[in-house]
């Protein structure tokens, strides 16, 4: 008796131990950049000591810098190790995680987080503090920056993620499968003018700094030679306050004095073909245009002044090649969605790999067949359909014909159908959400992301102008 109940009491504990686990994983904080996107697990997923360029900061640096760009113009495999809203003390502490597994060469850092104090929103303080694993690492740095009163629960953990039940989503249960390639970066589209305040690049005074900041800088340099990396501080370009100028020209002088590389990209904007009217996404962040103009030169740089590898073609290094592809469908999604002209429209379709797209071409319609030509030539398709019509699935230069009715794709939870309705002459391609319909469009385009299942452009033309 005495034996199956210690069986019992065993079975038990480990059953209890499980479900905890299971719980946790659920409900624990998923993100460093919003979207269930985090640096972390991309970073976990990395093969050992592949990484040649670390970038810690906030989000000024993971929109600021594309390791895509860097990777493909250089064979340089550069990460973005930042987390929205991050201070010192949490990139000193993230890249000690990240020192585990890899031995970077080049660290930069960005000035903007060196000299910011505490973490302000509350987001934030949960993607800093509960990014990482509980270590070594996330221990030192809650009992460093927390707020006395939330220490407990930011170690503990239990009391911040138990209140997200109302608010688990997919990726809760399952990983966002962006976090297995996924090099750090975040992607802005949009362009917003910045003006900055009056001649403050022409200030040259120093504040003072605080003693907790140098013993930061002291304790990052020598974490340098304890793992022979080259320590890089950089200012990213962003519209600048007579404060925070004087905050960057003490680092810099610090810098100078210790014999440290500071790179000031703000001070050099225009000189990289920086746009304040076109390159930034807001105040505080570069969007993309920005940002590969910014990480084209970062690559330049490295790779005039050191002895760069060039890991292209290598297998282990794949990763960087994913993530390419990914940035290069995104650019094209984002064209695809700005352009008014039936050629170009075309032309960024072609080049979309990995995505679902439901063409429908309607014969009832005149339109100018031969703009289409090169589409359907790279999918696969006989030019015949091009005046016969039909509705087709195209996935990776691959196409199939879709019958006038019924289920024609899965992906991920989300099913797609179409039916053919004879009285409008047109298809409808119906979602779980949404409902597309081709009715006086001569070509019709849905395409779907095969990650997520989620549409991520829907348009249908006319002729050669109209969308």
């Amino acid at each position: 008796m005495k034996i199956r109940r210690i069986i019992k009491v065993v079975l038990f504990l480990i059953v209890l131990g499980a479900s905890i686990m299971i719980t946790y994983s659920v409900h624990s904080w998923k993100d460093t950049s919003g979207s269930y996107v985090s640096s972390v697990r991309q970073l976990d997923s990395t093969p050992k000591n592949t990484i040649d360029a670390v970038f810690l900061g906030s989000s000024h640096v993971y929109c600021g810098i594309l390791p895509e760009v860097m990777w493909e113009e250089y064979g340089i495999s550069a990460f973005d190790m930042a987390v929205s809203g991050a201070n010192r003390s949490s990139s000193y502490y993230q890249l000690k995680h990240l020192l585990k597994k890899q031995s970077p060469k080049f660290v930069f850092v960005d000035v903007y987080g060196l000299v910011t104090d505490k973490i302000e929103i509350e987001g934030n303080m949960y993607r800093n503090y509960m990014a990482l694993n509980t270590s070594k690492e996330s221990v030192s740095l809650v009992l460093e920056d927390a707020e006395k009163e939330s220490v407990r629960d930011y170690l503990v953990r239990w009391p911040i993620i138990h209140t997200r039940y109302r608010e688990l989503e997919k990726y809760d249960y399952v990983n966002n499968p962006q976090n297995d390639f996924r090099r750090g970066e975040h992607i802005e589209w949009h362009s917003a003018t910045v003006y900055r305040e009056e001649g403050v690049e022409d200030i040259t005074e120093c504040a003072q700094l605080s003693e907790d900041v140098f013993l930061w800088l002291d304790k990052m340099e020598q974490l340098s030679k304890e793992n022979d990396f080259k320590l890089i501080y950089m200012v990213v370009p962003m519209r600048l306050f007579s404060d925070t100028k004087m905050k960057i020209n003490a680092v810099e002088a610090y810098c100078q004095e210790k014999g440290i590389t500071f790179l000031d990209f703000e001070k050099y904007a225009n000189d990289l073909g920086i746009s304040f009217q076109t390159d930034y996404a807001d105040n505080e962040h570069l969007n993309a245009k920005g940002a590969e103009k910014l990480s084209s030169f970062v690559g330049k740089y490295l790779s005039a002044n050191f002895d760069m590898k060039d890991h292209r073609g290598d297998k282990k290094y794949s990763q960087w090649d994913e993530d390419l592809e990914w940035y290069k469908n995104e650019k094209l999604i984002h064209n695809m969605g700005n352009t008014v002209s039936t050629s170009e429209y075309v032309e960024y379709l072609s080049g979309l790999s990995k995505m679902d797209c439901l063409v429908v071409i309607n014969p009832e319609v005149d339109g100018d067949a031969y703009l289409y030509e090169n589409f359907v030539l790279n999918a696969g398709m006989d030019l015949d359909v091009l005046y016969e019509g039909g509705a087709f699935r195209v996935s990776n230069g691959t196409y199939s014909e879709i019958p006038q009715k019924g289920k024609v794709i899965d992906v991920d939870r989300e099913s797609f159908f179409t039916y053919y309705n004879e009285d409008e002459f047109c298809w409808v391609v119906s979602g779980t959400q949404e409902t597309y319909v081709t009715a006086e469009e001569y070509f019709s385009v849905l395409v779907i992301d095969s990650m997520n299942g989620k549409v991520r452009e829907n348009s249908g033309f006319i002729n050669i102008e109209t969308k």
